[in-house]
């Protein structure tokens, strides 16, 4: 909004007081008609205040407007007109010169008056505006609490009800920027974005906020019960000229519909354009050391394939527990899952255990020293343990750390020699 008193500069633009567009353009159809007594210098608007309806409050140096008597006071409507619910007509006996819009939609003036409305009421009066309380805005559905995996798009939604609405998104009670509509998305969402989102929501001068919806971010990990292992993903499709990739990192999302033990899981992404109908798989891996097993629930057409060759696959309605071999050292697991439209595949409470170290020991001997000398044999590699001696299998001593080996290891104790009897024990 622009107001001026310049009759030259404003006559062109009816009289006084133009509305802009964005781009500072003139709004013909705006065409408020406010008379000009003085011709070289035209009369002073002093308020223009827009009000969150879309009306606006005008007060300055005029008598009338578009022939209707108006004493320094007026409301127009969105499109420049005289808003007759408004009873100005009296006004005020001087212009005024500033305003402030309360809660329960009645205004606060300011001015060099003296009466207002006819009413003895020096500089400082409240007008009764719409009152708001009729249709305050109302809280119909707020944000629900939602949980996605680290990577994919968390996206938070309010309806409310009222006139000319105004929302702010909140996070953790701090307002967002750019966060001023009924949805909220979150693209490629992480587990820094966790935290509790609610909407302040206004309209007519009154102001509600919705409860506090919580968004968490979960690693794959973690919405396995394994969050001590790192996953990765994506997503494939087979085409006339090969295997390409879809450009989907995250090929899984969190579900709580299918769980074998009341606890969330994963399951596949179902995507139905042509392109990626044809032969979609969605993979999963993770990296672990073995020795061990792998425990694990599935449903589904799936196989999970390790680096080093061993293999498990199903194809069951209901989630079943299932287990693959882990080999001594680094090893990549592999889940491929079969994605036709319609199919899907849950996956849920994974669990390694670590194949418990056995040691052997043959060939127990002295040394020619006069210490003690026993060839050790360990089912695993790579797994650090300490080998500890006592003299009353009741206090250990540390003798020696093991940190990396292969085959066989000789254990060797000259300091033995000198103990009528000495014990030896293998910790992990």
């Amino acid at each position: 909004m622009l107001a001026g008193s310049s009759y030259a500069v404003f006559e062109t633009w009816r009289k006084r007081l133009v509305k802009l567009s964005a781009d500072g353009v003139r709004e013909a159809e705006f065409a408020p008609d406010f008379p000009i007594s003085d011709p070289q210098t035209g009369n002073t608007l002093t308020l223009v205040r827009a009000l969150a309806n879309g009306k606006i409050l005008v007060s300055g140096d005029f008598s009338s407007v578009a022939g209707q008597s108006r004493n320094h006071l007026v409301r127009l409507t969105a499109a420049g007109d005289i808003d007759y619910e408004f009873d100005g007509a009296a006004g005020f006996d001087q212009p005024a010169r500033a305003m402030a819009l309360q809660p329960d939609g009645q205004f606060l003036v300011g001015g060099t008056f003296s009466t207002a409305n006819g009413v003895a009421q020096p500089y400082l009066a409240r007008l009764v505006g719409d009152s708001p309380s009729n249709t305050p805005p109302t809280i119909v559905n707020p944000p629900a609490d939602l949980t996605v995996l680290a990577g994919q798009t968390a996206v938070l939604s309010i309806a409310a009800a009222g006139d000319s609405l105004q929302y702010q998104w909140l996070r953790d009670n701090s307002p967002m920027l750019q966060a001023t509509n009924p949805f909220l998305t979150i693209s490629n969402a992480q587990t820094t974005d966790a935290g509790g989102y609610s909407t302040v929501v206004s309209g007519g001068g009154i102001q509600v906020t919705s409860a506090v919806a919580t968004l968490a971010v979960m690693t794959i990990g973690q919405a396995l019960n394994c969050p001590e292992l790192e996953f990765s993903s994506w997503f494939t499709y087979s085409t006339p000229g090969g295997w390409q990739a879809s450009g989907i990192s995250n090929a899984w999302k969190y579900q709580t519909n299918i769980t074998h033990d009341g606890m969330a899981g994963i399951q596949s992404l179902t995507l139905s354009a042509p392109a990626l109908s044809v032969n979609p798989y969605s993979f999963l891996q993770t990296r672990l050391r073995g020795p061990g097993r792998l425990v694990f629930y599935g449903q589904g057409g799936a196989t999970v394939t390790t680096s080093n060759g061993a293999m498990a696959t199903w194809n069951g309605a209901s989630l079943q527990p299932y287990e693959i071999e882990i080999a001594d050292g680094w090893q990549t697991v592999t889940w491929q899952a079969y994605c036709v439209p319609g199919t899907i595949i849950v996956l849920d409470s994974f669990r390694f255990e670590p194949a418990t170290p056995v040691f052997t020991a043959n060939g127990a001997r002295f040394s020619s020293g006069g210490g003690f000398q026993c060839p050790l044999q360990m089912n695993s590699t790579n797994v650090p343990f300490r080998i500890e001696w006592s003299a009353d299998l009741k206090n250990w001593q540390p003798l020696i750390e093991i940190t990396n080996y292969q085959d066989g290891l000789l254990l060797e104790d000259n300091a033995g020699a000198t103990n009528a009897c000495r014990f030896y024990r293998a910790v992990k």
